[in-house]
């Protein structure tokens, strides 16, 4: 892709996300994020980030760093213009996220929305999920992601029964078990509506205990107003949302 066809798909895409008044902040933002990225802390938390990236693929011999926006011929469905570009999360906030659930992990089935390249499903299956599911709708993706969990040391897998689903976000059956419902900004908030709906929906026609670890919370407004839903923990780079608190039904 041109240069100029690049700008133009990255415009068409963040007016569907963003909407007008929207792009115009982000663009407002990102020419403020641009100014501090100059700055020598910025630089040094980009040198961190990347060695911290760096070192966890090193560690286990896995292709989980960079960046991707897959173009719009090599994706499934018709949702590709809200998608957002992947990136790996922190590997070591999640795993302290996951670590801190007072669950009953062979309960409950993870499911990665926006899986990307599959590093937080191979943190997840350091844990004993029942099992563990990532949505993704780019197939290069999808088959990264499949060769990443093949090389992952077999010591470290506490959970083998792993599934990686290349199809649309809006698309995907949800598991009628317990969830643990993993986001990173993977979408626009169409899309986002449409997955709370489709949940609401699943946990209305089977009522269970759902939680939410919802990273870079963009849209967390649609999942604060979902009825079946509660906040109970929010800071600068993690919001997590939970059915349990509300006590409508018996959870397990």
């Amino acid at each position: 892709m041109n240069c100029i066809g690049s700008i133009t798909s990255k415009i068409q895409r963040s007016l569907s996300i963003h909407g007008i008044l929207g792009t115009i902040k982000l663009c407002i933002d990102k020419t403020i994020k641009y100014i501090l990225y100059l700055t020598p802390s910025q630089r040094r938390d980009r040198i961190i980030t990347k060695e911290r990236d760096l070192a966890f693929d090193r560690e286990w011999g896995v292709d989980t760093c960079g960046s991707l926006v897959p173009n719009k011929s090599e994706v499934v469905g018709s949702n590709w213009i809200y998608g957002i570009k992947y990136q790996g999360c922190n590997s070591t906030a999640l795993y302290e996220v996951l670590s801190e659930l007072p669950i009953i992990y062979e309960h409950f089935t993870f499911v990665d929305f926006g899986s990307g390249k599959g590093r937080a499903i191979l943190l997840a299956s350091r844990f004993p999920f029942r099992r563990i599911i990532g949505v993704e709708y780019s197939e290069q993706l999808c088959e990264i992601a499949r060769h990443n969990f093949s090389c992952f040391p077999k010591t470290e897998k506490k959970c083998n029964k792993i599934e990686i689903v290349c199809t649309d976000a809006v698309k995907f059956s949800i598991p009628k078990d317990p969830l643990v419902v993993f986001l990173f900004n993977p979408f626009g908030k169409p899309i986002m509506k449409e997955v709370v709906k489709n949940i609401f929906t699943s946990f209305r026609q089977n009522p269970r205990r759902i939680i939410v670890l919802y990273f870079n919370a963009v849209f967390a407004d649609v999942w604060r107003n979902a009825s079946f839903m509660e906040e109970i923990r929010t800071s600068k780079w993690i919001t997590i949302f939970d059915t349990h608190v509300r006590k409508i039904g018996h959870f397990t």
